[in-house]
């Protein structure tokens, strides 16, 4: 599915730590998603507890934009284990927020 060629998307792999994979919009994917800025969430797993599903777009963590899936992971590394984490995010269309909680 994701191969090396040209314009290849690669996956963040560390962010399993968190239950998710991260990539970062491409312009291809950000008119898909419809929106420029943000995080694309391609996968969470059955147990995360941060409250985000497949095909998220991370907007904000916090009050902090998600720039790279390498920034989401620090900004979420700055949290303690069971602790509310505000995230601003496009989904479905439409820009929401939920709260989300890192495991223990």
């Amino acid at each position: 599915m994701f191969g090396g060629g040209p314009g290849a998307l690669f996956l963040d792999g560390a962010s399993a730590r968190y239950g998710i994979e991260l990539v970062a919009l491409n312009e291809g994917l950000g008119q898909y998603f419809g929106t420029s800025q943000g995080v694309l969430v391609v996968d969470v797993a059955e147990d995360s507890a941060l409250g985000l599903q497949a095909g998220d777009v991370i907007l904000r963590v916090g009050e902090r934009e998600a720039a790279t899936p390498e920034r989401v992971r620090r900004v979420l590394g700055s949290y303690e284990a069971g602790e509310d984490i505000p995230l601003h995010i496009r989904r479905d269309g439409r820009e929401i927020s939920v709260m989300g909680r890192l495991g223990n």
